[in-house]
């Protein structure tokens, strides 16, 4: 008997299927202060319009990407506002630290997001927004790390020690 011999295992259509993505649950965090959170995570929007509103009119084609940060008790999977951004027309490209999506946005899906925190009332959405803590642009800052900024400083301080 030869030692290299494959085992065949047969499987049924039944086992292979697309996982469901529900788009979190209907948990609503925070519902007291629902109306001032809206307003809130609005006016981060805004500001992320605001910051790619020139390079999407120099370049219409282009993607921005924003960073939605969830609020602590909305970590889990099941709370991610998946439904609101998909609405939108905007896709979760990847994460961050714990917490933190980046979302590919254009003008108009940015227009789309921002229309849909003002305007939701369904529960699902509701859920969605109470669960986002803010929403900011994905910046060059954002790519270089801490670390290296500080280095760049403690470069600039040894500068200045050698010249003393």
């Amino acid at each position: 008997m030869n030692k290299n011999n494959f085992l065949v295992v047969a499987y049924d259509t039944n086992d292979i299927h697309a996982k469901q993505n529900r788009g979190g649950d209907n948990t609503v965090f925070d519902f007291a202060n629902f109306d001032k959170h809206r307003t809130e995570l609005v006016g981060y929007t805004t500001n992320a319009v605001n910051y790619f509103e020139k390079a999407f009119n120099k370049y219409p084609n282009t993607s921005g990407v924003v960073k939605i940060y969830l609020r602590e008790q909305a970590f889990a999977k099941s709370h991610r506002p998946t439904e609101i951004i998909k609405d939108a027309d905007c896709k979760i490209v990847g994460t961050g630290t714990l917490g933190e999506l980046f979302v590919s946005v254009n003008s108009s899906s940015i227009s789309k997001l921002e229309t849909k925190i003002k305007n939701s009332q369904t529960q699902k959405n509701i859920a969605n927004i109470s669960a986002i803590k803010e929403i900011a642009p994905y910046t060059p800052d954002d790519i270089i790390s801490k670390d290296i900024r500080e280095l760049k400083n403690y470069n600039q301080v040894l500068k200045v020690k050698r010249i003393i």
